[in-house]
């Protein structure tokens, strides 16, 4: 599945990864959606279109990704 097609199937509740901009992740939920957004909480709304985040300059970017089994096991390497 392509990643727009990934955001578009995403619903309330679904888990998701938060890449900034140095690979630095944290798995959260999906709170809810709008016709565009993809929002975690309120300070945090991620494109639908393209999962970057909303409201930050180059140095705070960040987006949205899957949680994949490869993702999980780069993160157990990393503790």
């Amino acid at each position: 599945m392509e990643n727009k097609e990934w955001l578009e199937s995403l619903k309330p509740g679904d888990r998701v990864a938060i890449l900034n901009r140095y690979d630095h992740v944290q798995l959260t939920k999906v709170e809810r959606l709008t016709k565009t957004q993809v929002v975690i909480d309120k300070n945090t709304r991620f494109r639908i279109d393209n999962g970057r985040r909303i409201g930050v300059d180059i140095w705070n970017s960040s987006r949205i990704r899957p949680i994949t089994k490869k993702l999980l096991q780069d993160l157990k390497l990393d503790d």
